[in-house]
């Protein structure tokens, strides 16, 4: 599924400033984009199928990979 009817849903429902939270199913990096650029805060996991080669660094062996990121 394409991210684009969650992305009109959401912009043009969801106030700005808001925080959304989406299930890996719908999540990609053009819908990340997309509220990003509409002042829309997400939460939610993305498939590796749907990273579009997204710079990740390699998980080693043993280790268990946390990212935060706040923009």
């Amino acid at each position: 599924m394409r991210s684009s009817g969650t992305e009109k849903l959401c912009v043009n429902i969801i106030p700005k400033d808001s925080v959304v939270f989406v299930d890996n199913y719908f999540n990609s990096l053009p819908l990340l984009e997309t509220f990003t650029n509409n002042n829309i805060n997400c939460v939610g996991t993305i498939r590796s199928d749907r990273m579009e080669k997204a710079p990740l660094p390699e998980l080693k062996k043993g280790k268990t990979r946390y990212t935060f990121d706040f923009a």
